[in-house]
């Protein structure tokens, strides 16, 4: 892989999503989090504080998967749509180094929003002289990121084989379902059906465990898992981000347009 060619790729899809208007979804952020910090004071004065730290790292989720979900199946279904994947093909790119030139474009600017994000709830969080920990909110939205890694390369993938349309829906799909593996792992054990225990456990270890880099339950309160398991957790994100990537660039490569 040429990595000139993955960055000068990785450039342009940034540069692109930054013309589209992407940090104004920060002012929107700034908005909602004002606006549900009003409301959450009005009714829950007892817990505000807990309350807020906590519906700002959400907010932050949400808007990130609003980016993933409603640009990364276009990232390459635009291309083919427009004919304009012949021009690229034909040129002395791989197709590795466009699916990862692609996949860290839109992964920079995402990472840019959370960062613009980050600052506008911090200092909201600072304006309000509302006390939280410091390291385990940072630490969540590290984590945060990490997911949006591997959800970008779950959207990657889909888009390679369906419509933008369906790829959203199964990018949505994989989010909600991911976010729901230990509760499938909690419904396994009471299950006395083999077929559906092992119809269960198959979709477990097929669909990605995001409860794994979902911390800001926890993380408002200070707590954190112990150091290994954060960096299990971690290696867990990348390594299934790796994969999924591999994997689209193997479907990629054999498919004619």
């Amino acid at each position: 892989m040429n990595f000139i060619r993955t960055w000068a790729v990785s450039k342009h899809v940034f540069l692109e999503l930054l013309r589209e208007r992407l940090l104004y979804l920060a002012g929107l952020y700034a908005i909602g989090l004002v606006a549900g910090g009003a409301l959450i004071t009005e009714v829950a004065a007892a817990t505000e504080n807990k309350i807020i730290t906590d519906f700002g790292l959400a907010m932050m989720l949400i808007f990130g998967l609003i980016i993933v979900i409603f640009t990364t199946p276009n990232l390459l279904a635009r291309e083919v749509e427009k004919r304009t994947i012949f021009i690229v093909i034909a040129k002395p790119i791989s197709r590795l180094e466009l699916v990862v030139g692609k996949h860290l474009g839109l992964l920079g600017a995402l990472a840019l929003l959370v960062l613009v994000m980050s600052g506008l709830y911090l200092g909201y969080l600072a304006i309000l002289k509302i006390s939280y920990p410091l390291v385990p909110v940072l630490t969540t939205i590290g984590f945060m990121l990490i997911e949006f890694a591997l959800l970008t390369a779950a959207a990657l993938l889909f888009s390679i084989f369906t419509s933008p349309l369906i790829a959203i829906f199964l990018t949505l799909a994989t989010f909600f379902i991911g976010h729901l593996s230990s509760d499938v792992v909690t419904l396994g054990r009471v299950i006395r059906n083999p077929q559906l225990l092992a119809l269960l456990k198959g979709f477990f270890l097929v669909v990605p465990d995001l409860s794994r880099l979902d911390l800001k339950n926890t993380a408002v309160y200070g707590l954190l898992p112990d150091p290994g398991v954060l960096v299990a957790s971690a290696a867990y994100g990348i390594l299934y981000t790796v994969f999924l990537l591999a994997l689209t660039v193997f479907i990629f490569a054999r498919r004619e347009f």
